[in-house]
């Protein structure tokens, strides 16, 4: 999936969504995704940072193109200067005009939608705070700033229900991959090839 339709599937989900629930709903997502299919939904490289599991700077840049792009997005923030939007500004993001995204293009299109969807529900239902803590586990503790970090190892969330419509099977290895993210069960053996 392109980085952008997927910024843009999680800004219409969640209106007036804040700068750092979109990066993790990114992170979460393309993670609950790799669980459930073995392949990575986005082509990003994600990196340990003060906050948290973050893309890589030149993913980053990527992503920080298409929130400021402002045929796109509408950004509510806290100082007058749309021209300098700063990371620590948080500011909040809603779309511009209705936009579709064609979930029938995508590859497992319909599982990336409910992946979608229960990471919204589970974003709106804590603050960004509690989503910055869950990302701060045994795996992130035991890197080093700026290591990549594999997408195959990173399992859990504690307590998430998710309604994903799926197959019993799918739907437990979604829920089991939730309650077991951040784990470091096998200790960094894997990384994704890209």
């Amino acid at each position: 999936m392109e980085l952008k339709d997927l910024i843009l599937a999680i800004i219409k989900a969640y209106p007036k969504i804040d700068n750092i629930k979109i990066r993790k709903a990114i992170y979460f997502i393309d993670s609950t995704y790799y669980c459930l299919t073995e392949k990575q939904l986005t082509d990003i490289v994600y990196i340990k940072l003060k906050f948290g599991p973050a893309p890589r700077k030149d993913y980053n840049k990527k992503l920080v193109d298409i929130l400021n792009d402002k045929k796109l997005v509408d950004i509510e923030i806290y100082n007058d200067d749309l021209n300098s939007i700063d990371y620590y500004d948080n500011p909040l993001y809603s779309l511009k005009d209705d936009i579709v995204i064609d979930f029938e293009k995508i590859e497992n299109g319909n599982i990336v939608k409910r992946i979608i969807d229960n990471v919204v529900v589970f974003f709106k239902e804590h603050s960004t705070e509690e989503i910055i803590e869950l990302t701060h586990n045994e795996v992130y503790k035991n890197m080093a700033f700026y290591e990549e970090l594999p997408l195959c190892n990173i399992k859990n969330f504690n307590n998430i229900e998710m309604d994903f419509s799926l197959s019993k099977e799918e739907q437990e290895q979604a829920i089991n991959h939730f309650k077991e993210i951040y784990q470091n069960e096998n200790k960094l053996q894997a990384t994704i090839s890209r």
